[in-house]
Formats: C-alpha cells, structure tokens, sequence
C-alpha cells in the first residue's frame, strides 16, 4: 500500500476537518483535548495561516463536487462519488468514516464528543447531528432512519454495528475498501496481483487464442459486465489468458478467493474503481456447480474441464494445447537437433511454457555430461517437472527399459510397436480422415494388457513411456478409492487432469478393481460401484493422454470399456524360447554353461517375474556377488515354496555346490 494518498482525496479531508471542528466547537465544550489537536494539524495544514470559517469552505466543497460529472478522468474516489450520485452531505459522512481508519486524532474526537458512550467509531445520533448541523438538511430522527437504507450501506461500503437501539449503533467504512480507494491501489488483504512473468516468449498465444481474446475485448463495454469462464488442462495458460485479456481491456488482473469475492460485495466496486481484473481458481469436483456472485466488474474464472459455475453473462473459452507445428517450434527454440524436435513434437502433447522447461533442463543435463543431447534427457527432466500433485494419487515409475529388454513372442512385440505408433500419431491421425472421425478427434490412447502376474506387463508399460520420453504413473488404488460418496471420482478425476496436463503415461495395474464387470445388484455398494465405474468409462473416453490398463483376464474388464479400448495386448506365459532369453538376460555375466539354461528354460515353468525373483534370491545368497549353482539352486526353491512344490529333482545336483554362501 502506497504512503500518497489520491490528491482529490485530499482535497476533501480538510473542509471535513474543518466541518469536524466547527461542530465541536458549537456543541459547547471547551475541555476537548482532541479539539486542540485537531486544531494544531489544520493550522500545519494551511501554513499558520488562519483556518477558513466552515461557511467559507462549505460552498467550495459543494462546488467541486458538482464538476465531477464534467470530467473525462475521475480518481476512484470520484468514480464512487459519481457512480452513486452521492450528495455533498453523503460525501462529508464517507470521508469523515473513511479517514477515522487512518487518523488517531478523529478518533480521539470522536471519544470525547460521545462521552460517556464508549468508542472510537461515530454513533449514528453522533453523525446524524454533524451532518445536521453542516448541511441543515434534515432532521435527527429521520437521518437516523434513514441511514440503513443508504445505497453504501446496501452495497456493504459502510456499515452498521451493534445491538443497541439505532441511535447508538456505530457506523463503520470497509478499511480495506477505503484505504484502498485513498492510495489508489489494491490493498494485499483483498487479493494479489497477477504476475507480469507469463509474457515470456515461451507463453505467446497461437492465433486461435489471439482472435478469443479479441472477440471479447469486442464484446466487453461499459455497460455491461462478463463472467469469463476460461476452462483447460493444469499449466495450459489459463492465468496468462487471464493476463492478456486484463492488458487488452487496460485493466490490472489480480487473484482473488472465491470466498472473499462472494463474502465482500464491495470487492467488485473497488475492482471497477480502481480498473481492475479479478481473477478466481475455485477447486470444482465433478458434477459440482458453485455459485460466483455477480456484481459490478467484469470477471475471470479459471476452471479444469470438470464442474460448473453459476453467474451472469457468462462467456465461456476453452483454451487448447498447441498444435504439432507450434509444439515443434516451442521445441525448436530450444533444441537444434531437428530429428529429435519433431519425434517430441509428435509425442508430447504439451504447453509451450512446458517445453520451455522441459527442453531448457534437458540442455543442462546434457551439457553437464559433455555430450549430445537424447530422448533419455528429456525423459529425465519431464520426470523432474511438477508431479507433485500427481504424486499423492499416482506412484512413479522410473525404469529404463530397451528393446533388448522385451523378452516377448513376436506377437507381442509387434502389438507394443502398433501401439507405439498409434500414440506417436494420436493428435495428427485424424488429418487425413473424414468428417465423421474429424469431429470426434480425441488424441488419447487406451491399451489393455492382459497376462498372468509376472508375464511382463508392467516392463512392457514402461518401454512404452520410454520410446514417447513420457513419465510413467501407476495409480495408486489405495489413495484413490475413498468410502465416502463422490471422493473416488474426485480424486479419480484429479489424477487424469493432472496426467493430462503433464501428458504422463497412466498405469492402472490390476485395473480389474476399477474397470470391472458392472452387476444388477440393488445394495448400495453395488450401485455406487457401478456408478463410478460409468464415469471412468466417460472420463477415460475424453481423456487426451496414453492410458494402460492390465488385468490378469479380459474377462474381468467390463465389456463396454473393451468397446472403448484402442488396443489389447494379450501377455502369454513365456514359452521355452522366451524362458530360455529371459534366464540368459538376468543372469548376465554369471559363469553357466548354456546346457543350464537351457535346462532351466526346459524344466521350470517360470514366467518373468518369477525369473527375475530366483536370480535376485540367489544374488543376495552370494559371496562377493558372484552366483553359484547352489545360490541360484536356492533361488528356484523359494519361488516353488512360493507356488506349494518342490524344486524338480533334475536340478538337485546344484544344491551340492559347496562354495554356496546360503
């Protein structure tokens, strides 16, 4: 808050002062201790000169505010003044109530006239005889009763408090609202500004945005007022939209609470005064509508794709992602390497800010090394870029899986490639198509991977996110479903709008939980059941990111998601081939004779999980890391126990390595 209050301010407060004075003075005590203050700061005011009679000042102040309505320029003091047509008395009452907040002397005044009435703030029988005194206008009892129905007292500028019988309730101004008005800025305990760093090169709107913004400065005039609801994903640009349309209109955005703008209805006056965009984030859930009071200021409200609001002159922009040329520009700007820049173009679906990022910390990483800039780099800055959300519902998985890594049939590796395909061309697939696919455009993918545990469907997720640089989340069933009505879906949908949002690759790994087969049960637990697994099929089907569901049948999923799913890839149990590889690939540098792999890929009906858990069993059992045949003989025996068997008696000879550290 500014220490310089508004000049035509000013030019009020000393014909009030001098009214005050006068009034002390003619109610006949000469013991006010205050009345010599007030004298004291009124002949420093006017330079030792001898104060002005209040009849002097009287015709002065009348007549400076009869030239408010000729100005082209008003303070915003003036604007209120004009705004409700307010009478030289009305003006006088404001700016003596208003000054009380931030003036010791007028409150001392106040205590000594209303003696033995405690209280600093003016009573109204107090106020009512100053004015009538001053202005000569009215009588005591009728501007006392009048006083509620004042339109500043309507509008919650002033106030009245107490219980007391209306002559001795006080009057009291917003103190924020005035001194705001004084200083002619914004107080920070109403709200906060929007800050000038989005207009950084990275934040630019396409020309789509562009013409958005001016159809509404088009639309927006002095006469009438809009509630701009501006929808998108986390980190789309809603507050710099927000920015931009305040510059266009020559206003200052600021962020205000929903609570505070629905609980001070003086807030939207101030905003119009002082030119001002107010700007609300309210949390919304799911099929949740609130209410935004509607008063005298144009509005901004930024919202997800969930919820609704209530207002009046609702305009309503849904802001979208940058397409592929633009994406692959933000990259460009950054990254020199143009194969690479159109590969992220086509598979990370992100904001510009975003991949200014992005791209900016990937340059680091590489640099740091001294080598070439890769996909890795960008994947591992993407898993650094604010997830924290995410996080709560959703776990990270952070492996680096290779091709070589997929121990697959054919079969499988092929339908992981399709499906790679399809999400590096979801947002430019519909170019070339007709009409009917054109206006049904969803750039998200859905796989189901269904196999056994341990088949490698989790592995296979992560090569996916992998090849598209993207961050791996498993959905953390625990934390999303909630006993409480509504909960599930909230937290369901918090986790695809921040996945969107981070354009992340989404796990829900034994999905059987949530996408499972709907019942004809009449209990409420069934209904509610089937009720939130109808909005994931919804929300699943409008999500615009890559989604992997695994189940251990597709039998289990529910047939109308089966309907929605882009892609199943079904995960066999490794045949001898694929055994064969997978105890070769986990066993690395350990010194076996082929023959034994070949024999445990034979003989133990292992899937890879199972391969991975004996190798790692035998390695912890191992001297000096080095696996011997009676370590990797105790591996096999703890994942039989596992499955109630015994380990088969071809492979009893390993037990007798005596150099086994078990």
């Amino acid at each position: 808050m500014g220490d310089v209050a508004d000049k035509f301010y000013e030019s009020l407060l000393q014909p009030v002062k001098v009214g005050l004075l006068a009034f002390m003075k003619f109610s006949g005590s000469q013991n006010y201790k205050s009345k010599g203050i007030l004298e004291q700061e009124l002949k420093e005011a006017y330079q030792d000169a001898s104060i002005p009679e209040w009849i002097e000042l009287k015709g002065l102040f009348e007549c400076q505010l009869k030239e408010i309505p000729k100005k082209r320029s008003l303070t915003p003091i003036e604007k209120l003044i004009k705004n409700y047509q307010l009478t030289p008395r009305d003006v006088f009452m404001l700016t003596l109530i208003g000054e009380l907040e931030d003036s010791m002397t007028l409150g001392l005044c106040f205590n000594e006239l209303q003696f033995p009435q405690k209280g600093e703030r003016p009573a109204l029988h107090t106020i009512a005889a100053i004015l009538d005194y001053l202005f000569d206008d009215a009588s005591i009892g009728s501007s006392i009763l009048m006083f509620k129905a004042h339109p500043l007292i309507k509008d919650a500028i002033l106030s009245i408090e107490g219980e007391e019988p209306m002559p001795f309730r006080r009057l009291k101004v917003n103190p924020d609202f005035w001194l705001s008005l004084k200083f002619t800025q914004i107080s920070p305990a109403l709200c906060t500004l929007l800050s000038s760093q989005f207009l950084n090169q990275q934040s630019r709107y396409n020309e789509s945005e562009s013409r958005i913004i001016a159809s509404l400065i088009e639309q927006t005039n002095p006469e009438k007022f809009y509630s701009v609801v501006t929808r998108g994903e986390p980190g789309i640009g809603k507050a710099e939209f927000a920015y931009s349309l305040a510059r266009h209109l020559n206003l200052t955005a600021v962020c205000v609470s929903l609570e505070q703008w629905n609980q001070d209805k003086s807030l939207s006056r101030l905003c119009q005064y002082l030119d001002l965009l107010p700007v609300i984030a309210p949390q919304i859930a799911p099929g949740e509508s609130i209410g935004i009071d509607y008063y005298e200021s144009n509005l901004v409200v930024l919202l997800g794709k969930e919820g609704t609001i209530e207002s009046k002159n609702i305009l309503e922009v849904d802001l979208q992602l940058p397409c592929r040329e633009e994406r692959q520009q933000f990259w460009s700007n950054s990254i020199k390497d143009h194969k690479l820049t159109q590969e992220l173009a086509d598979t990370a679906i992100l904001s510009g800010k975003s991949i200014a990022t992005i791209a900016a910390q990937a340059n680091q990483f590489s640099e740091k090394e001294n080598r070439k800039l890769s996909l890795n780099d960008v994947l591992r800055s993407r898993r650094y870029q604010g997830a924290e959300k995410l996080r709560l519902l959703a776990e990270p998985v952070e492996r680096l899986i290779n091709k070589d890594d997929m121990v697959f049939p054919d079969s499988v590796k092929l339908s992981i490639e399709h499906l790679l395909l399809r999400a590096k061309k979801r947002q430019s697939i519909f170019t070339h198509l007709g009409s009917t696919m054109k206006a049904t455009a969803n750039p998200g993918v859905n796989a189901l991977f269904v196999g056994e545990s341990g088949t490698g469907k989790t592995l296979a997720a992560s090569y996916v996110a992998n090849q598209l640089a993207a961050p791996l989340f498993r959905v953390d069933l625990s934390s999303v479903m909630n006993k409480y009505i509504g909960e599930s879906e909230k937290n369901l949908s918090e986790v695809l709008t921040e996945a969107a949002a981070k354009d992340v690759v989404l796990l829900f790994d034994e999905a059987d939980a949530l996408f499972g087969n709907r019942t004809e049960g009449k209990g409420t637990g069934e209904r509610f059941a089937n009720m939130l697994t109808n909005f994931l099929l919804t929300r699943i089907e409008s999500h615009p990111g890559v989604v992997i569901l695994t189940s251990n049948s597709k039998d289990r999923i529910d047939s109308a998601f089966n309907r929605r799913i882009d892609l199943m890839v079904e995960f066999p149990v490794p045949g001898f081939a694929e055994r064969l590889a997978l105890w070769n690939c986990h066993l690395g540098e350990s010194n076996f004779d082929e023959s034994l792999s070949s024999s445990l890929a034979s003989h133990c009906q292992f899937a890879g999980g199972q391969v991975r858990n004996a190798v790692l069993t035998a390695a912890t059992v191992a001297k000096n890391g080095s696996i011997k045949q009676a370590d990797l003989y105790q591996g096999l025996k703890v994942e039989y126990e596992k499955m109630g068997r015994n380990v088969p008696g071809n492979f009893q000879y390993l037990a007798n390595d005596t150099e086994s550290s078990f």
